[in-house]
């Protein structure tokens, strides 16, 4: 009799301990992280585009079915074509956002009131990839600005609401700050982050261990995974952010 009241008591307790964690722990943080490149910005597009003028070299975005891009079998690219693309200002001022993305998100902010937090990792201009010959060039381009305020401009031009922006920095890969470094799996683990859109199907599984659901939106370089590969049970695959709004007003 003795034995069972104690795994009674041991089970009642186990309970409120898990529902208080809900109440006063995840629900408290409700919060949406979102990456910016290939979830706010068309970025497999704008990378085409600004190859084209600057390498003169022709890639199909549909083409880009892994990343980094040079890694793309049949596409013939070179880390240096990379590196013209990205130390390229206007290739960050100039990319398009995706369509409802400012207007899903002023949703999920202003109806179903969640926080919005941006998580980009840009660490251009890299000086180091850029030839000799053209750092002046560059550094003409790049003397009045900077990718920070750059993204804040692109964010405030698409009118797209963002109560935090975090450029990452340091280690971006690591969930344990003990190594250094700003990153999403940080700041989410911090800050209860609630939801996660991702685009990096490594990034996604990784936060999944810390978020309670994780929108993967589809592209070719996260899609091509082995033949039997199973994602975690809260990573939810989406076309585009209608398909995240129905899902968060529906069943979050």
């Amino acid at each position: 009799m003795g034995i069972a009241a104690f795994v009674f008591g041991v089970h009642v307790a186990t309970y409120w301990r898990l529902a208080l964690h809900r109440e006063f722990g995840y629900l408290q943080g409700h919060i949406i992280g979102v990456d910016l490149d290939g979830v706010l910005g068309r970025h497999r597009e704008q990378f085409c585009k600004v190859l084209m003028e600057e390498r003169d070299k022709d890639v199909a975005p549909e083409s880009i079915v892994k990343i980094p891009v040079h890694e793309c079998a049949g596409l013939r690219l070179c880390e240096e074509d990379e590196w013209a693309v990205f130390n390229q200002p206007r290739y960050w001022t100039e990319m398009a956002a995706y369509e409802d993305a400012s207007y899903v998100l002023k949703r999920l902010r202003d109806v179903l009131h969640y926080e919005v937090l941006i998580f980009s990792w840009r660490p251009w201009p890299n000086w180091a990839k850029i030839p000799p010959e053209q750092l002046e060039r560059y550094r003409r381009l790049w003397r009045r600005t900077s990718l920070p305020r750059i993204t804040r401009q692109w964010l405030r031009d698409r009118d797209i609401p963002c109560d935090s922006l975090v450029i990452e920095e340091g280690n971006v890969d690591s969930p344990d700050r003990w190594r250094g470094g700003r990153n999403r799996f940080i700041v989410s683990r911090n800050r209860m982050i609630r939801l996660f859109v991702e685009d990096d199907l490594d990034k996604a599984r990784r936060l999944a261990d810390i978020c309670e659901v994780v929108f993967l939106i589809k592209h070719p370089y996260n899609q091509n995974r082995l033949e039997g590969m199973r994602l975690p049970n809260n990573i939810i695959e989406v076309g585009g952010w209608k398909d995240i709004y129905e899902c968060v007003r529906r069943h979050l």
